[in-house]
């Protein structure tokens, strides 16, 4: 059997569990009654039966990647009239290099409001910095050292979700210098970034190396989001207590931008847009806030704070070329078009999981993944759902190319035609963070210290 024919045959198995099916049958036995009427009405009823398969598959599977994780549920058209928030502007963003894509043209949304509020326009006092030993690790000082409306998107129908074995490449634990939780990592100019429970801040040269221990302010505060600027040379690092930081890769100091605008709410994740020097950088943490800040050499400069949505934590934010995008944990999503001025929710109307990150590539190509184990897809007008394992998905990384996503007992997914393919680990610890790399390894880490290695 070819592979249009397998992808067909998928995807039918699929439909028939679809409530179109159900209706489609009705139809058929209902018109098919009146064949006794006249004979016509028998190929009135077969059409009514195999039209709606043939055209639906056609219409969603013009390629492999459209159809890869999306499934017949209750969709719902994206509603213009979600909750909006109001920021004040800034230039136009870049595009972070882990989340490049191609855009194929797709169709901008309008609606936005673009009434804007007044900035605060506070400068943060001269961050301090100090350099770090990339061998050993340093601990940094506090006293001058570091420098239409959606339907519900539910799960309803399951997915046979396959062990790949078609690639020499596996995952290899390495070898960790550290037992603390590891939260989250990134790729950078010079390779792969991780940050950690305690504050600690690992690098992969030859070998994974400590070169913060304690965080930005020395208390060990738990680090949560972490992200780059558009040309891989500072890695910006969030956490509890208000925790924030810059790496400079190029001169291997640290600078503490910790509590800005006197917040010591904990961060819950960050994003980077601009190269270095020039970053708009957004905050956000679980009281459904984001923060914006502009850095200008060094200084940075801070807008006032922004709630999108009804105050849920926000579990996630991530920026494209073309928009940003966060999620909570009421099963919200929001965009902007605007580099942050306003945020338009865009789904998901009645979503049950909790949200745990998001992963767009384009504005009609969105992924994220959910408590449940399950992943909602956005193709820029409808919302759907597909089943993907038991285990809670914690996080997910997504390219042009190809996608990752992992959670609770070593669980990792990679994306693959027709869904999500299980991939093989020797760990049952749950993995918090993933990073496809393209230079360099892809990256998970979890419990533990738990760091996997595709090689």
């Amino acid at each position: 059997m070819t592979d249009g024919s397998q992808g067909f045959w998928a995807f039918y198995r699929q439909y028939t569990r679809s409530g179109i099916h159900t209706a489609a049958t009705a139809a058929l036995t209902a018109i098919g009654l009146l064949v006794f009427v006249h004979w016509s009405f028998a190929i009135l009823a077969v059409t009514i039966y195999i039209l709606p398969p043939i055209v639906l598959y056609l219409y969603e599977n013009p390629e492999a990647d459209q159809s890869a994780d999306t499934k017949l549920t209750d969709t719902g058209i994206r509603s213009e009239h979600g909750p909006k928030v109001e920021q004040t502007s800034r230039q136009s963003t870049g595009i972070p290099r882990e989340h490049a894509s191609d855009i194929d043209n797709a169709e901008e949304f309008t609606d936005i409001e673009t009434d804007q509020d007044e900035s605060i326009d506070q400068i943060e006092p001269e961050p301090r910095t100090a350099p770090v030993n990339p061998e050993d690790g340093v601990d940094a000082k506090s006293t001058a050292d570091t420098t239409s409306e959606p339907d519900s998107g539910k799960a309803e129908t399951s997915v046979e979700v396959s062990d790949s074995s078609h690639t020499d490449q596996e995952w290899i634990t390495a070898t960790s210098p550290t037992d603390e939780g590891l939260c989250d990592v990134i790729m950078a100019d010079n390779g792969p970034y991780i940050i950690g429970d305690e504050g600690t801040i690992l690098a992969r040269r030859d070998r994974w190396e400590v070169i913060l221990r304690h965080g930005p302010t020395n208390n060990s505060n738990a680090l949560c989001g972490i992200a780059v600027s558009t040309d891989g040379r500072h890695v910006w690092v969030a956490g509890n207590s208000g925790v924030f930081g810059q790496y400079n890769i190029e001169t291997s100091q640290f600078t503490d931008y910790s509590a800005p605008q006197e917040i010591t709410n904990d961060w819950a994740d960050i994003a980077a847009v601009g190269p270095a020097g020039e970053e708009t950088l957004y905050l956000v943490d679980g009281s459904g806030q984001v923060l914006r800040g502009t850095n200008n050499g060094g200084e940075v400069r801070w807008d006032k704070p922004q709630t999108p949505g009804d105050g849920s934590s926000i579990t996630s934010v991530v920026f494209i070329e073309e928009a940003g995008y966060l999620c909570d944990t009421n099963g919200s999503v929001y965009e902007t078009i605007d580099d942050g001025d306003t945020w338009e929710w865009i789904g998901v109307e009645n979503a049950d999981p909790d949200f745990t990150d998001i992963a767009p590539i384009r504005q009609d190509a969105i992924s994220i993944s959910c408590d449940d184990g399950t992943v909602f897809r956005y193709d820029g007008i409808n919302w759907t759902n597909m089943y993907v394992g038991e285990e809670a998905l914690c996080a997910i990384d997504r390219n042009a190319d190809t996608g990752l996503m992992c959670g609770g007992n070593g669980a990792i997914y990679k994306r693959a035609q027709g869904g999500w393919e299980h991939e093989s680990t020797s760990i049952e610890a749950t993995l918090h963070g993933i990073a496809i790399g393209t230079e360099y390894p892809s990256i998970a880490v979890g419990e533990d210290g738990t760091i996997l290695e595709y090689i």
